[in-house]
């Protein structure tokens, strides 16, 4: 874990030191789906996007933040589940096509679990929104593939990221 998260830390550094094209900082909400509704009924976060590459319609570049999902406890069985809540941190390679001020995205990368017992697991998101002037708006599908656990956590919600 350690080691990973200096190889996290080392890509970001050596990408915020070339030259940008673009920067965004924003945050999302989100309403659990799939297995992660049976025991957490809220999502939000925060996201940092660097795109790196700008092509006439489409941006590349890399993604990080922090998102929790805030759990409750749920019964199963006829037996009471308590759940602590479950954070990662994403870091991931992302793609943005804009089409007018339409806008699609997608991120692929990794979700590196931040609260205990939780490993981590393959990150995913899609995007769809609009893009004004200073902000994007747009509505997301995100989802985490925990490692050694036959467990998804996905989102469905919207988000705003400013452009810097």
């Amino acid at each position: 874990m350690k080691k990973l998260l200096l190889v996290v830390i080392a890509t970001l550094g050596i990408a915020f030191t070339t030259n940008a094209q673009s920067f965004s900082l924003g945050a999302h909400l989100g309403i659990p789906v799939g297995d992660a509704s049976d025991f957490s009924n809220f999502n939000a976060g925060v996201d940092a996007t660097y795109f790196v590459m700008d092509f006439p319609a489409v941006d590349l570049g890399i993604s990080s933040g922090y998102t929790h999902f805030f759990t409750e406890d749920y019964e199963e069985g006829g037996i009471e589940v308590s759940v602590d809540d479950i954070s990662f941190i994403p870091i991931a390679a992302s793609a943005r096509a804009s089409l007018g001020s339409l806008l699609i995205g997608a991120d692929l990368g990794y979700g590196i679990g931040v609260n205990d017992g939780n490993d981590g697991g393959l990150y995913y998101q899609g995007r769809f929104g609009f893009g004004l002037p200073l902000v994007d708006i747009y509505a997301y599908y995100k989802g985490f593939s925990i490692d050694d656990a036959d467990v998804d956590i996905n989102s469905l919600g919207v988000g705003a990221a400013i452009k810097l």
